[in-house]
Parts: structure tokens; C-alpha cells; sequence
């Protein structure tokens, strides 16, 4: 996530993704009505399943990225914790 600041002075919280093999960019909202915490807060967060996380976390560590594929696999951990304490 970033801060895309436009030559006429306008601010807006950016989000790059890769969606299907292209790139995208995602609008969360115009700075500073909308703060970056609520910016955050506004991601979007996909259906996954257990054979796609697996897929993903095993292609990180194939191309020799050991600790990232684990930093990537504790994160998801966090975010399903949250998913499952919020309902």
C-alpha cells in the first residue's frame, strides 16, 4: 500500500495486487479523509483455500526463499486466527 501523491496536490492510498498473472491497482480512498489505518482496513481479502496457500507458500520456497515462504505462512496464520476470533 501507498500514498500516490498527484502533481495537483491530491493524495490517494493505493493498493498494487497481482490478480490471474496481471497487475492491478486498487483505490482505497482519498488522503486525509480517509486515514491510513481505515485505508488498511478497506483491503480486500479474497477466497482461499488450503490447496492455494500450500501451492503459493511451496512455489516461494522452491525458488530458494525459505524464510520468506515462512514469514508469508505465519502471516496467513495471523490473518485466519483474526478471521475466525471476528466470525
Amino acid at each position: 500500500m501507498y500514498l500516490q501523491i498527484d502533481k495537483s496536490g491530491a493524495n490517494y492510498w493505493r493498493l498494487n495486487y497481482r490478480f490471474a498473472g496481471k497487475e492491478k491497482t486498487l483505490a482505497l480512498g482519498v488522503y486525509p479523509e480517509v486515514s491510513r489505518a481505515a485505508a488498511l482496513g478497506r483491503r480486500p481479502i479474497a477466497d482461499i483455500d488450503t490447496p492455494m496457500i500450500l501451492t503459493i507458500l511451496k512455489r516461494i520456497d522452491g525458488r530458494g526463499a525459505r524464510f520468506t515462504a515462512h514469514r508469508v505462512g505465519s502471516e496467513i496464520s495471523r490473518v485466519c486466527r483474526f478471521a475466525i476470533k471476528e466470525g
